[in-house]
């Protein structure tokens, strides 16, 4: 298991004239270093609408620590699993 706050998170935010922030998160592989895992939110933190037009996972918890999606997080063979209360198995 890795923790989420071992892998350099940072929310995923919209700056284009919206200034949005918890739209999602984005983490280092814990498989290898070189590719970033980008999670979109069916419920993002900032109460606003999710993206549209992407991949969305229902998140609970508001803090890398806490965290947790669902369903499972499959990144094109890097990484498979999935992350609960700020744990990825």
């Amino acid at each position: 298991m890795a923790k989420l706050v071992d892998l350099h998170p940072r929310w995923i935010i919209e700056g284009l004239g919206k200034h949005r922030t918890g739209l999602g998160v984005s983490f280092d592989c814990p498989h290898c270093s070189s590719t970033r895992i980008h999670v979109f939110f069916a419920a993002p933190l900032d109460g606003g609408p999710p993206m549209p037009d992407v991949l969305l996972w229902n998140n609970q918890g508001t803090t890398f620590e806490t965290l947790t999606l669902l369903p499972s997080i499959d990144q094109r063979g890097h990484y498979h699993g999935y992350l609960t209360n700020g744990e990825l198995s």
